[in-house]
């Protein structure tokens, strides 16, 4: 217990003790025999001198054992890291310059460590980053997927590419039907008054713009100059809206810091999100194009409002030619919201598909039937007056009522040209107005 003790010592204690062992106490108890009255020795302190002395020497052997076990064990470390051994005889020398190459070796890998961490960490943020914009172009395409408006799902966008680049004024402005100017659509961190004010005497030099550009106050125009002059704006960070080399508005920016510029990647991120939000408005317009296109109800097979109006217009003018009547039929389901909240969106669908096919029984083939909004069906009847128009469509009610059971709540109005009107949308008003007077 008491060697284990002395070997736990720090190195220092242990070369003192050591010290002690073979020199002082050997040579305090030799000056004492000379000169002190202590002069016999006897067997028993001869072994106990002896021992010290012994045990001495076992300190020193056992500490110059652990520096040699220490120098061959750097000096295989300094050979594994590939560093050339220095050239020195004398080991506490040469072991004193390997622990010194030792401390800046790790010193240097501290150094890359930190290094690496920052990069790491730099890292992180750029794959958070990228992240965070592949997840709002997804989202943004789900919610375009899923019926979301067009106005909805650019605010996403621009709100997302607000955080992105930490821009607190954003605006997304689009062509109008004229095609000649912009309109705000979307206007973060400002109204849209302000933004209007901009764009009544820059829509031209907005549009001719082909790539991103960044303005700071002294590059503006004229008139950008004054705008921004006016609301302490010091840079402007304008991205086209692009689309075959057709222009369908632009993205802008605008900041109160001075000598503000946006990294190569956040342009890219930007111009990134112009894409998606211009394909967003070219899918719009597609679709409003195709929806101008469908003259078909898709659920009933009927023809749809548009349809029935534009040829509720044709037999009108073909009526007044030929001095003969026009009659125009509405008839509507009252319950009919009620019974889809009872029985669902399906057996709803059933109902008016059913309803259609009992219509088409009670009219002519020449009649153009339609149906006109959710629960409400149009019958153009040609060359029908208004009383005999009321009796089409009394004998449909009748029909409806008999196979139905009276279950729903089915009312009907008429109108006749030129008795109620002249063109279409004065027949339809009437027509509707009657209706809303039956509630």
């Amino acid at each position: 217990m008491g060697k284990k003790s002395i070997l736990l010592l720090p190195l220092k204690r242990k070369l003192f003790i050591a010290f002690s062992l073979i020199t002082i106490l050997p040579l305090a108890v030799l000056i004492n025999y000379f000169y002190g009255t202590f002069t016999n020795f006897n067997l028993f302190l001869k072994i106990v001198l002896i021992f010290i002395v012994f045990l001495g020497w076992y300190i020193i052997f056992e500490i110059s054992f652990s520096v040699i076990r220490i120098y061959t064990t750097t000096k295989k470390t300094i050979a594994n890291l590939g560093q050339p051994l220095p050239n020195i005889t004398n080991e506490v020398e040469s072991l004193e310059k390997i622990m010194n190459m030792l401390a800046l070796k790790v010193k240097d890998g501290f150094g890359q460590l930190t290094e690496l961490s920052q990069k790491t960490e730099e890292l992180n943020k750029e794959v958070s980053r990228k992240v965070s914009v592949l997840s709002a172009i997804l989202q943004a395409n789900d919610f375009v997927s899923k019926g979301a408006s067009v106005q909805d799902v650019i605010q996403f966008l621009v709100r997302r590419l607000q955080e992105i680049l930490s821009i607190k004024i954003c605006s997304c402005c689009i062509k109008t039907n004229s095609k000649k100017y912009l309109e705000p659509l979307i206007c973060i961190g400002t109204d849209a008054l302000t933004i209007e004010k901009l764009l009544q005497n820059a829509s031209d030099y907005l549009l001719s713009l082909k790539e991103i550009v960044t303005l700071d106050i002294n590059s503006l125009n004229n008139f950008l100059s004054n705008w921004a002059k006016e609301l302490n704006i010091q840079t402007v960070i304008i991205s086209p809206l692009y689309i075959k080399e057709s222009s369908l508005g632009i993205l802008f920016f605008a900041t109160y810091e001075d000598r503000f510029s946006l990294t190569e990647d956040e342009l890219n991120i930007l111009n990134l999100f112009s894409k998606n939000i211009a394909i967003i408005l070219e899918h719009q317009k597609l679709l409003m194009k195709v929806q101008d296109l469908e003259i078909v109800d898709y659920l009933t097979g009927l023809y749809n409002d548009k349809y029935i109006a534009k040829r509720l217009d044709e037999e009108i003018n073909r009526a007044v030619i030929y001095r003969r009547p026009c009659g125009f039929m509405l008839l509507e389901i009252k319950n009919y919201e009620r019974f889809q909240s009872e029985c669902g969106i399906n057996e709803a669908e059933k109902l008016l598909k059913k309803i259609a096919s009992l219509i088409k029984e009670e009219i002519r083939p020449i009649d153009i039937i339609g149906r006109f909004s959710m629960n409400t069906f149009a019958v153009v009847l040609i060359e029908r007056n208004k009383r005999q128009s009321q009796e089409v469509a009394n004998k449909i009610k009748e029909k409806l009522d008999l196979f139905f059971s009276n279950k729903f709540k089915i009312v009907y109005a008429v109108s006749e040209t030129p008795i109620d009107g002249t063109s279409a949308d004065q027949l339809i008003s009437f027509a509707q107005s009657q209706l809303k007077a039956l509630q």
